[in-house]
């Protein structure tokens, strides 16, 4: 989902799929994304990486910390690189835009109460309960493209993480 939301809408974005999930270290994620931005051989303006807290006993301070020693120790700059990693799923980010759920769902009472919780199971039930059943690959993908990481940071501390620590000018992060 996450990948065709890039490619189809930031088609400069040259993006490094990996392997994540709870059976996945933070150490081993950690030498696959520099692995392979090692073998790409790229020098990038941003790094921008993007991956769910699947396992809500990881710390995303480890995370980060991990990965940026290792991608600085090869002579990546620290500076550029941005995190977004939502807690628990993506899910969790479309879910925590209170104004676009108010929308789809026609109730101004939403409100986001799922940080660190199964996003993907709430949202199917959402359009199910909308007469709707949702693929992640389409329904998905749409609702991201109709997210604000701004709105979504008004909900999520996982979210506001990142845009707090990201200065970047695009019609995805600002309101």
């Amino acid at each position: 989902m996450e990948r065709m939301f890039i490619a189809d809408n930031f088609r400069y974005v040259d993006t490094i799929t990996l392997m994540n999930g709870v059976s996945w270290s933070e150490e081993a994620m950690s030498e696959q994304i520099l692995t392979k931005f090692i073998a790409k051989d790229a020098n990038p303006d941003l790094i921008w990486i993007w991956l769910d807290r699947e396992d809500p006993s990881r710390s995303v301070v480890k995370i980060k910390s991990l990965i940026t020693k290792k991608m600085s120790m090869h002579g990546f700059d620290r500076k550029k690189i941005k995190f977004l990693i939502p807690d628990q799923m993506t899910e969790n980010l479309i879910l925590s835009d209170e104004e676009l759920m108010r929308s789809i769902l026609k109730d101004p009472s939403y409100t986001y109460t799922l940080e660190g919780k199964n996003g993907k199971s709430h949202i199917k039930r959402l359009h199910k309960s909308l007469g709707i059943n949702y693929k992640e690959t389409y329904h998905g993908v749409n609702l991201l493209k109709k997210l604000r990481i701004a709105n979504c940071a008004k909900a999520s501390s996982s979210a506001n993480d990142f845009y707090s620590s990201t200065n970047i000018k695009c019609w995805w992060i600002e309101p």
